[in-house]
């Protein structure tokens, strides 16, 4: 049996081990408002942010007679870690 498989299999192993550790595309990049981190970043923020004062409301820990210093202030308090928990999901992947 030859070894020629064995130095093919090695090319294609290095050549996808380069594209990996040095940000080589191995397809073309979609282009888009959401590509970007800072624009997903902030989509993130704002979906889980926006989640948390609907759930703030729909379990009547906030109605239109509080302040609002006090539903900006119970909004982030719940969606801090729900954005801290999206950041480290996205970070992982």
């Amino acid at each position: 049996m030859s070894g020629g498989w064995r130095a093919e299999l090695d090319g294609y192993t290095r050549a996808l081990a380069g594209a990996f550790i040095f940000g080589i595309p191995l397809v073309s990049a979609q282009q888009g408002p959401f590509q970007d981190p800072i624009g997903e970043t902030e989509l993130s923020y704002v979906v889980s942010l926006a989640i948390a004062f609907v759930a703030l409301v729909l379990f009547d820990q906030l109605g239109a007679a509080d302040p609002v210093h006090e539903m900006v202030t119970e909004t982030i308090m719940l969606g801090f870690p729900a954005t801290i928990g999206g950041a480290a999901s996205r970070a992982l992947i």
